[in-house]
């Protein structure tokens, strides 16, 4: 049978890589295939010097297959060092530049389930909410702020209210938007204080607006119930 060979550079890291691979993959079917334990056991020995190893010019599909898929995985690694230095040498700004250009964009906002002191909810009617207008006070998170410190400057803006336990309560995605959702009570007097705000109101959670969001009635019943 016609045999060709197979060089394994001198490097030992990576000859030591090679040598693992013949022996997960070629050790346990020499016997059926031809391949020499006696060579693979001399492949053990490398001190820095170029090692031979035979293997068959036409091999069985199992053995071409899995061969295939070493060669693949090796030219992966051979790209991904490289591409790995020069990320790593890149100027901080210019690396969030090429993420922002590569990524997709979105918004994010926080919103707060307020309640008060008799278990009622605080809803504020909105001039730019579609729909009825009604639904939760909270708004977007500006550039380099928490969400926590983001909440509580939106709830002071609109009402002038401060939040007392304050506690995330869930986060959820609508397309391209980032909803993160906290639950908070409150002992203050809620005034609207924002040009953006219609009116405000508490409301039992069994009688809330019915033209409001379906999606919000629930985490509301869930934060208050929960």
């Amino acid at each position: 049978m016609v045999m060709s060979m197979l060089k394994i550079t001198d490097n030992e890291a990576r000859a030591q890589k090679k040598l693992a691979f013949i022996r997960e993959s070629f050790y346990e079917k020499s016997s059926n295939y031809g391949l020499s334990r006696q060579r693979l056991r001399d492949c053990r020995s490398i001190k820095r010097k170029p090692v031979t190893v035979f293997l068959f010019q036409n091999p069985p599909p199992e053995v071409e297959g899995t061969r295939r898929a070493n060669t693949c995985i090796g030219h992966q690694m051979m790209l991904k060092k490289p591409i790995r230095f020069a990320w790593k040498i890149l100027p901080p700004r210019l690396r969030l530049g090429i993420i922002r250009a590569t990524q997709r964009k979105f918004t994010v906002s926080a919103a707060a389930i307020i309640t008060n002191m008799k278990g009622e909810v605080l809803l504020l009617n909105h001039v730019l909410r579609p729909f009825s207008g009604w639904g939760l006070p909270g708004g977007f998170l500006s550039k380099g702020e928490q969400p926590e410190a983001a909440i509580r400057r939106e709830i002071i803006e609109e009402t002038g209210i401060e939040l007392d336990e304050l506690r995330m309560f869930r986060v959820r995605t609508l397309g391209r938007h980032v909803e993160i959702l906290f639950a908070a009570r409150t002992d203050g007097e809620p005034e609207v204080r924002s040009r953006e705000i219609l009116e405000l109101g508490w409301f039992d959670i069994e009688s809330m607006p019915e033209q409001m969001s379906s999606a919000q009635k629930k985490m509301i019943q869930e934060a208050v119930s929960g």
